[in-house]
Order: C-alpha cells, then sequence, then structure tokens
C-alpha cells in the first residue's frame, strides 16, 4: 500500500492532504510522497519519497504553512516529527511535554495559516473515564503545549472511536472550528468562539463516512448558515452533508448527497480526503494495494538482472509448483490452469524478492 501526503500546488498556494491510519504495509513502503499538481492535465507527478519513519502508529499528518514543514504523528510515545516539504528530509520535533491519556495520546493534527498547530487524542465512545482533549502550540518551538478543550463524557457506543482525524475551518472574526472524526456514524465538532470551546455531537454520517474525518467545505452557502462537510468510506463514492453548529446537541449532519462527478471519489481504496476553499480543490488519497510495485520500481535493474541470471522467476516457480502440482491443476481445473499457477508464482517470488530487498534498503544503481 502506498502511504501518501500530497502536496498540491496551485498557482503559488501549496495545500497538503494529510493521512490517517493505514496498515503496517503502507507506511513501510513509503512513508511520504509529495507531488506537484498540473492544473490541467490534472496529474500528480512524484517529487520525493521518504520511507525511514516506517511505523504503522505513524497515523496523521499536516502542512504547516508558516514554516513548510511536514508534521507527522506517531501515536507511540507519542511524537511529532518534522519533515522539509521541499525534499522530505527530517527537520526535528515539536514538543509533546504534558501530553498524557487516551487509547492513544496523539492522533489527529491541524495548523492554521500563522503556524498555530492542534492536536488531538484519540478515545472511545460512551465512557466518562478518559477524556477527548484538543491539545495547542503557538508554535513549532512552542516548549508548553496546553490542553485548550476537554470533553470529559464521550456519546456514541463502546465500539467508537473518537480523535481518528483532525480538521480546522477559520470563520474570519468570528470563530475557529474544527472536526473531530469517528470510525462508525458520528463524529464530534468543537467550535471556539472568543476562546470559549463547546463540543457538539454530531450525527447520521453512512456507516465509516467520518473516518479518519470530514471533510469541511464551506460555510453559509446559499445564505444559510450551515457548514457543508464531507464523509467518505472506503468503499463508497462520497456523500456532502449539511449541519447548522448552532443546533442543539445531539446535530444531525442531515441527508447525504451523494458526489457526482468531477468531484466523486473512486468507491475502493480513497479513504483521506481534503479540501481548500481557496482554490477550489478537492483531493482524495488512496490506500490500495500498491506496494509490490512500489518495491518493484525502486529495484527495477537489479530484478532484470536476477531474472536473466537464473533464466526467470518462472523457471524458478516451475521447481515449486511444476511438475505433478501443474499436471493435476491442468487435469482437475482445466487445460492452462497449471501455467496460471506458474506464473503466478513467479510473480509472487519476484515481489517477495523486491520486498527483502527493500526492507534491507538495498538498491543497484547505475
Amino acid at each position: 500500500m502506498v502511504y501518501t501526503f500530497p502536496l498540491i500546488k496551485i498557482m503559488t498556494k501549496p495545500v497538503c492532504f494529510p493521512l490517517t491510519g493505514l496498515k503496517k504495509l503502507t507506511v513501510l513502503a513509503v512513508l511520504t510522497s509529495i507531488f506537484a499538481f498540473n492544473g490541467h492535465a490534472q496529474t500528480l507527478v512524484q517529487k520525493w519519497r521518504n520511507p525511514a519513519p516506517g511505523s504503522t502508529t505513524a497515523r496523521h499528518m499536516a502542512y504547516n504553512q508558516a514554516t513548510g514543514h511536514l508534521l507527522l504523528v506517531n501515536s507511540v510515545g507519542p511524537t511529532i516529527s518534522l519533515f522539509k516539504s521541499s525534499d522530505g528530509t527530517a527537520d526535528g520535533t515539536v514538543s509533546v511535554t504534558g501530553v498524557a491519556g487516551g487509547t492513544f495520546t496523539l492522533n489527529g493534527i491541524a495548523t492554521l495559516p500563522d503556524g498555530t498547530i492542534f492536536a488531538c487524542n484519540y478515545v472511545t465512545g460512551a465512557q466518562s473515564t478518559s477524556p477527548l482533549k484538543i491539545y495547542k502550540w503557538l508554535d513549532e518551538t512552542d516548549q508548553n503545549p496546553t490542553v485548550v478543550a476537554s470533553l470529559g463524557t464521550l456519546l456514541g457506543s463502546t465500539s467508537d472511536r473518537f480523535g481518528s482525524g483532525l480538521r480546522v475551518f477559520i470563520r474570519p472574526g468570528v470563530s475557529t472550528n474544527f472536526l473531530i472524526g469517528g470510525t462508525l456514524t458520528s463524529a464530534y465538532f468543537l467550535e471556539n468562539a472568543n476562546d470559549v470551546y463547546t463540543f457538539k455531537h454530531l450525527v447520521g454520517f453512512g456507516s465509516q463516512q467520518p473516518t479518519p474525518g470530514p471533510t469541511f467545505v464551506d460555510y453559509g452557502s446559499g445564505g444559510s448558515s450551515n457548514f457543508r462537510i464531507i464523509g467518505k468510506s472506503r468503499g463508497t463514492s462520497g456523500s456532502l452533508y449539511s449541519f447548522n453548529p448552532a443546533a442543539t446537541e445531539p446535530i444531525s449532519v442531515g441527508t447525504a448527497t451523494s458526489m457526482t462527478a468531477p468531484f466523486a471519489f473512486a468507491a475502493n481504496g480513497i479513504t483521506t480526503h481534503d479540501y481548500d476553499p481557496d482554490t477550489g480543490l478537492l483531493a482524495g488519497t488512496t490506500s490500495t494495494i500498491q506496494a509490490p510495485f512500489v518495491w518493484m520500481g525502486m529495484n527495477s535493474i537489479t530484478i532484470y538482472v536476477t531474472s536473466n541470471v537464473i533464466g526467470g522467476f518462472r523457471k524458478l516457480a516451475g521447481r515449486f509448483v511444476g511438475g505433478d502440482i501443474k499436471a493435476y491443476f491442468e487435469t482437475n481445473l482445466g487445460y492452462g490452469s497449471g501455467d496460471l499457477l506458474v506464473a503466478a508464482t513467479g510473480l509472487l517470488l519476484a515481489f517477495l524478492y523486491v520486498r527483502f530487498l527493500y526492507k534491507r534498503k538495498i538498491f543497484l544503481r547505475l
């Protein structure tokens, strides 16, 4: 799986779309891939790749416009690592002094244009022993993050997990607003108006659509008093929801409006998404199985040479599933099934070989 963090640039404004909660193979294959956006062709071109952190607990990322850093949360520890968005090299960490509590002590992260950082922990629903916390850093050098909001009694069910993602949206002169992802059909909205933080439970999402976190689109569309947000699970093309933040809790996100072209996501794979209101850019990231192709791409010369030396991986596969095994398939499953088995085994051996090389950072370059 490819764990990508597209850094999109439209004209001169960079926007980062963070990922959350992908599987271990994802992070091992590629921690971070940064892309430049071709506005007309809408294609992504890889700029750099950094597989070094390589941990399945590195769950969420944000882009800091004030410093040009990518901030990566590792839930174990926890740590917040800084990476240069220009080339992906590590560039320090952010203090986590005093951060504690929750199933994961840190998980979701978001930034404001001025460099202010917010992050949340990850907790279960329907309990009052482990509060949901929102931390604030004045900037990346702040050594003493503060808890600006804490919710002691979580609604939902014991199967709910809140804090799977964090999004922020500013209504200038009015409020700073947060969406805190859930894992089933509900999430939390947090409003900060004049340093008064208010949590409200959002309900009515489709199954798993608020994970890893819903995305703000806008506020006040068509003269309404509503936020429009996007929810997306892996098995759907995405839905547009709307809610009034002044409504009484629990707040319904309304009837889902299915997203259609050109903004519909592919039903499979895409989980994390984000929207930039300044450019109108909507982006999503997939977690489909692509890691073998990354491993192969990093060692294309090696696999070509090896294949020629041993006479091809298909020939090697014949030693494992040729002979009687191949004949059994041909007899019982039909003509050609034995050849298919040998070919599939050869491909598997090639993938295992390049994975072995990739894991041990063995690369052949000319």
